[in-house]
């Protein structure tokens, strides 16, 4: 009897969890479902972990814009959101997976289904996120989803757009290369 295949997207929700609620390192908890996964599986799941990762001040923002009291949500669904936001405005899956993907997630641990298709639905219609910051060092802290406290720092050492550089390309993700010996 073949084995079950195992939900990427609910595998990304409990390695989020597990990063953030037990102060794990990504990798630690990547590495311990590599083994029961295919490379096309692990690679989304790793693009979805250290996506929201890297861009979580910025996901939070815009789910203000759906969510009246964000931090009244369980931190399951707050994280299964979040990954919802990624997929939808980082990533190239299609929005009705995005919606559909993410409420089964939410479905198959027994926890608020509606509200997450309700807000994704309305994240994948509009797109946006509130008005930033006039402030340079807030603006770029969402943007780039870095500390504002370094962003402050790496102003009145650097200049705003240097900052602002900085952080982007500290966001960057490295190039791929390859090498014959």
């Amino acid at each position: 009897m073949p084995m079950k295949k195992k939900n990427p997207r609910l595998l990304a929700l409990r390695a989020l969890n597990e990063i953030w609620r037990k102060d794990r390192r990504p990798r630690e908890v990547l590495d311990s479902y590599a083994a029961t996964l295919d490379s096309r599986d692990m690679a989304f799941i790793q693009e979805l972990v250290y996506g929201v990762i890297r861009n979580q001040i910025y996901i939070d923002w815009c789910l203000t814009a759906y969510l009246k009291k964000p931090s009244g949500l369980k931190y399951a669904t707050l994280n299964n959101l979040r990954l919802g936001v990624y997929q939808a405005f980082f990533m190239r899956v299609p929005d009705r997976a995005v919606v559909f993907e993410t409420t089964e997630v939410e479905k198959a641990a027994g926890r608020n289904a509606g509200l997450v298709n309700a807000v994704l639905r309305k994240v994948v219609t509009g797109k946006v996120c509130p008005p930033l910051p006039e402030d340079p060092a807030e603006r770029i802290s969402i943007v780039t989803s870095h500390p504002v406290w370094l962003v402050r720092r790496w102003i009145e050492r650097f200049g705003v757009s240097e900052a602002e550089a900085l952080a982007k390309a500290n966001n960057t993700i490295p190039p791929l290369t390859l090498r014959v010996n």
